[in-house]
């Protein structure tokens, strides 16, 4: 449409022209930043997650020692960083109205602590690459609620997204024989799970970000899960492992860089470009984290793994080709 318009009235050209160093200097477009910030929290979350593995791998520690503090210190920096950003008068808001308390708890719970609890296990089932692909079917499940919601049936590269994405789960837990599954149960489950509650918690808390704050809304979810887990899981009671500077400087990462920042930048990042758009720029994971794998913590994987791998990313960047409509959706 630019195009069009430029080449119709060449007059006009010299002065768009002017005008762009000037719209540079007052920052990046709204949809700009929420693509950075879509991408800069993928790779962060697959520096996380390696570090969740080089954790139970090499130092011995708990899942359920890790992910309920991991969540609840996060949680109370984030509050911290919305008082200063956003305003402390705005920081009890998600407790004002009755839907507001039950968003918040949908999205706490069975948003972000179930998706950090079952990714974190799948790592220790398996290993942080093939987690965070698991986690990735989310994406074709945002997508498919997006098809339902407007009642119609998914579109044709929808349709592909998802045969990919159950050939390349299909590859990388049985390498191509169905009558071995060389990926375990529990890897299986709870990265199905991941899946599931990425998915939840990047659709169900729009409206609540959108009204109470990005930052206030997350760090109340992750205020919330942390104590809800802690008072299931009881990581006290999990105190085990070597606790050296390495260690706590890979759970420092994981609290500060794979909860505050992470969160922070992709709720963000949500609620300026919609959550299908933010599934499939935050892709970046999956390729950090394997890349820290093999380089960092000496992970060896397959051919049929890389193949599973490559089949269900394929689906993120699949999914950006089903049309407007799709997208236009959750904006």
């Amino acid at each position: 449409m630019e195009t069009i318009e430029r080449t119709q009235s060449p007059a006009v050209e010299e002065p768009a022209a002017a005008e762009e160093p000037a719209a540079q200097k007052q920052g990046l477009s709204p949809q700009k930043k929420g693509y950075l910030c879509c991408l800069l929290a993928g790779a962060a979350w697959g520096l996380a997650g390696v570090c969740g593995q080089f954790l139970f791998d090499q130092r011995g520690w708990s899942v359920d020692f890790i992910i309920p503090l991991r969540i609840l210190l996060a949680g109370v920096l984030m509050l911290l960083l919305a008082a200063r950003l956003e305003g402390r008068q705005g920081l009890l808001r998600v407790f004002a109205a009755g839907r507001d308390r039950a968003d918040v708890l949908v999205f706490g719970i069975l948003g972000i602590g179930l998706c950090q609890y079952s990714y974190y296990t799948t790592i220790r089932a398996a290993n942080a690459t093939t987690a965070t692909i698991l986690c990735y079917l989310g994406p074709v499940l945002i997508v498919l609620w997006v098809a339902l919601r407007a009642r119609r049936l998914p579109e044709t590269n929808e349709a592909i997204a998802v045969a990919l994405a159950a050939l390349g789960t299909f590859l990388l837990t049985t390498h191509g024989d169905p009558s071995t599954l060389v990926l375990s149960k529990e890897a299986l489950f709870w990265g199905l799970v991941s899946a599931f509650a990425t998915a939840l918690y990047s659709v169900q808390p729009r409206r609540l970000t959108a009204e109470c704050g990005t930052l206030t809304s997350t760090g109340w979810g992750m205020v919330l899960a942390g104590a809800f887990l802690c008072l299931l899981r009881r990581p006290w009671s999990h105190v085990e492992g070597v606790f050296d500077p390495a260690a706590w400087g890979a759970f420092a990462v994981i609290v500060l860089v794979g909860s505050v920042l992470c969160f922070g930048l992709y709720f963000t990042g949500v609620a300026l470009v919609g959550p299908a758009k933010a599934g499939i720029l935050s892709a970046t994971e999956p390729l950090v984290s394997t890349l820290l794998s093999v380089f960092w913590l000496h992970v060896s994987f397959l051919p049929m793994d890389y193949a599973g791998f490559a089949l269900v990313v394929s689906t993120i960047f699949l999914l950006a080709l089903s049309g407007k409509r799709t997208m236009e959706m959750d904006s």
